[in-house]
């Protein structure tokens, strides 16, 4: 009888788990196509609403680079941080820079179309693994899942996604991209540069 009540018990719980866990699953994936719709259509307060806290901490750091690093400091960078930095700086008016808070620049780059596009663009999120208030996935696109996972945090009963959990995925592609084109990482980001200005960047 005992062993009877304790099995059901287990069952129970096992259910609600089970039951729980689909919940927030449909809650990350309502956040995501909020997010994915957001970027896609350049509304940064609605799609800032779906970042979590560890981007805007990126985009605090960022502004401080892009205000203060020299050619120097520049070279100690990350790949990726570098070329945040340098589009930055080419995209964006200095007068406008200096306004900025980490949020404002990110909601910034979202409305010029710099954050996330193509990354969204034609993309599902495969299956999630939900672990209390952190969660992962992948992106799938045209049938092939990415190599890098991406990541969901719970803040106040809201999931949000963090952009710097694809950050790994994102220099790949740029290493890459410059080995293609048989260049450098500087030389690559000023041939990106003056692609998107339509001329060459200057110093």
């Amino acid at each position: 009888m005992r062993n009877g009540l304790l099995i059901g018990i287990l069952i129970l719980i096992a259910t609600n788990l089970a039951f729980a866990q689909k919940k927030e699953i449909k809650k990350i994936k309502k956040s995501y196509n909020t997010y994915k719709d957001a970027i896609l259509n350049d509304k940064s307060e609605l799609a800032i609403q779906c970042i979590d806290k560890r981007t805007i901490a990126y985009y605090d750091s960022l502004l401080v680079w892009v205000k203060t690093a020299d050619s120097a400091k520049l070279e100690t960078y990350s790949f990726f941080d570098k070329f945040m930095v340098l589009i930055v700086r080419g995209r964006i008016e200095p007068e406008k820079i200096k306004t900025f808070t980490g949020t404002t620049l990110l909601a910034e780059a979202i409305e010029r179309g710099m954050v996330g596009k193509t990354s969204v663009a034609n993309t599902e999120i495969g299956s999630i693994i939900v672990e209390k208030d952190f969660a992962k996935t992948r992106f799938i696109a045209d049938g092939v899942e990415a190599p890098v996972d991406v990541h969901f945090y719970k803040t106040n009963k809201v999931w949000k996604i963090d952009l710097t959990s694809m950050f790994p995925l994102t220099q790949l592609v740029l290493t890459e991209m410059a080995k293609e084109n048989g260049q450098t990482e500087n030389e690559f980001i000023l041939t990106i540069l003056e692609y998107l200005a339509g001329q060459k960047p200057n110093a």
